[in-house]
């Protein structure tokens, strides 16, 4: 690696970086690559991609909102077979997953504007062609999320509270003020701060956050 950035990574013209910045640029987020005979006795393969046994490689850019972001690289030697057609098109159709991931990540979302982690998921195996050789491969494991507060809405039906409560719990929720709650209720504050009590004490908690996370704890183990 330190070879590589300091030799090939800003090497004029033919760096990886120019070359990245001309796959973000085309309107094709995923290509397939094979290198020439002529390429093949290039230093730079010689010294960094023969060494990682990489032949054969597959590039989706991950770009969001017109920008690329940076670039996920598939590789295969130079025994196997070249990536296909129908490989692109299916990298291609996990792109926005990968963008989703990598533009969030660093981001701090908290209560329920989060998404929890459902029990839906699909694992598949990279790296083998064939199902028997399975020894060394990557799993990669996509597991769909959904919105905190659909969870929460889900957890409020199986805790016994009063459709009053549940009202105002999901108003508080939301990050609403005992005001806005009150508002959309059609009652007073003081109404509202009167349920926010009995619901604090049915669930033996002192803030919304603790009320938040003891709803989805308790109502995803009610029958």
């Amino acid at each position: 690696m330190k070879l590589y950035f300091e030799h090939y990574y800003e090497s004029g013209e033919s760096s990886f970086r120019h070359a990245l910045i001309e796959r973000g640029q085309a309107s094709n987020p995923v290509i397939a690559v094979s290198p020439s005979s002529a390429v093949e006795r290039s230093p730079y393969y010689n010294e960094v991609f023969r060494h990682l046994d990489a032949h054969h490689l597959l590039y989706g850019i991950v770009r969001a909102q017109g920008h690329a972001l940076g670039q996920l690289s598939l590789y295969r030697p130079k025994s196997a077979q070249a990536f296909s057609a129908a490989q692109r098109s299916e990298l291609s159709s996990t792109m926005l997953y990968v963008v989703h991931g990598v533009s969030q990540r660093g981001c701090i979302i908290t209560g329920t504007q989060a998404f929890l982690d459902s029990d839906d998921d699909v694992v598949f195996l990279i790296g083998h062609d064939t199902p028997q050789a399975v020894e060394g491969s990557i799993a990669v494991r996509i597991q769909q999320q959904e919105p905190t507060l659909l969870r929460f809405v889900e957890a409020l039906g199986g805790l016994g509270l009063s459709p009053k409560q549940r009202e105002v719990a999901l108003g508080l929720a939301k990050g609403s003020s005992n005001r806005e709650i009150a508002t959309a209720m059609g009652v007073n504050t003081n109404t509202v701060a009167y349920h926010v009590k009995q619901l604090f004490q049915r669930l033996d908690t002192h803030d919304r956050e603790q009320m938040i996370a003891k709803i989805l704890v308790d109502g995803a183990q009610a029958p």
